[in-house]
């Protein structure tokens, strides 16, 4: 091919290589290069995210309520993801919830928040923006205030019905006088529980 030729043609293949590629606003960039980490399902209404907890069912899961930008709740997504990845279990899950709570509470700064989680591939990252999950959860953390701020643990045969079901350990980490999250006493309850469930199902096997 003349190299007029080649040159012509190169062109063309740059050009409909960016008539193809998606146009990302700067509002839609990922806050870092992460992006894998920055993506997070909407949850729309309570019964889609009941349906995908009940999905999980035969597996221990993990569900925290977040702020985006409450240094508690990141201390707490992070600890139940470095749990999930220090037990070598395909019957474990975690759900981490970012939902508005205070001033600045957006989904690009949810989409900052998870950027800077080390992911596990056992868990997903949800963007609540009408607090739906946090009122399903209010219940439950014996308190006047939102249950943003919250984690729950729950065994494998767990069922989402109209409300959340009781959960087998839960530690509210965010208002005046919570503690910090205790991340050796849900490490423990959640190894405690996947290695029960292990061997029921080796059990099962053997019958």
């Amino acid at each position: 091919m003349p190299r007029v030729g080649k040159m012509r043609a190169s062109l063309l293949c740059l050009l409909s290589g960016l008539a193809v590629a998606p146009r990302v606003s700067a509002q839609e960039t990922p806050p870092s290069s992460q992006t894998e980490h920055a993506r997070m399902a909407e949850i729309g209404n309570l019964i889609s995210f009941s349906g995908l907890f009940n999905l999980g069912r035969g597996t221990v899961r993990a569900v925290v309520l977040a702020s985006p930008t409450c240094p508690a709740c990141a201390e707490a997504a992070a600890r139940v993801l470095a749990t999930c990845s220090e037990i070598e279990s395909k019957r474990l899950r975690a759900y981490i919830v970012f939902a508005p709570a205070f001033s600045g509470d957006t989904r690009l700064a949810g989409a900052l928040a998870a950027s800077k989680l080390r992911m596990d591939p056992r868990a997903a990252l949800f963007w609540d923006p009408g607090r739906v999950c946090a009122s399903a959860w209010e219940p439950y953390v014996h308190a006047d205030s939102s249950a943003v701020g919250a984690a729950f643990l729950y065994d494998a045969d767990a069922k989402f019905g109209l409300i959340p079901p009781e959960p087998l350990w839960m530690q509210r980490h965010v208002c005046v006088d919570a503690p910090a999250f205790q991340a050796r006493a849900f490490a423990e309850s959640t190894r405690v529980h996947v290695e029960a469930l292990e061997a029921k199902v080796r059990e099962q096997r053997r019958e």
